[in-house]
């Protein structure tokens, strides 16, 4: 599976500015869940209108964040470990509902 394909395709998204795959580890195995975070104007971006059908299964994000702007640390590289944090926060918020 390729990341940097399914960053490309949500980039032809109409109203996404840019965006972002990545693979987190789900649990302690080897399984891994594909996740995106796509930077746009707050209400522009329907996710359920996402056209999404032309990745493969496996590659579609199962998760999207939309933000303001996609989290860079100083050097202007994307900030992994904050966007990490992102999808983190639900889980721990699905946790303990």
């Amino acid at each position: 599976m390729d990341l940097e394909a399914v960053r490309q395709h949500l980039k032809r998204q109409p109203a996404i500015a840019d965006a972002l795959a990545i693979s987190l580890p789900v649990g302690g195995g080897r399984e891994n869940l594909i996740v995106a975070v796509v930077e746009a104007h707050p209400g522009t971006v329907d996710l359920t209108s996402l056209r999404l059908d032309d990745l493969d299964a496996c590659a579609r994000p199962r998760r999207i964040k939309v933000v303001e702007k996609i989290p860079v640390t100083t050097a202007g590289k994307y900030d992994r470990k904050t966007i990490e944090a992102l999808f983190r926060s639900d889980e721990q918020a699905q946790q303990s509902d």
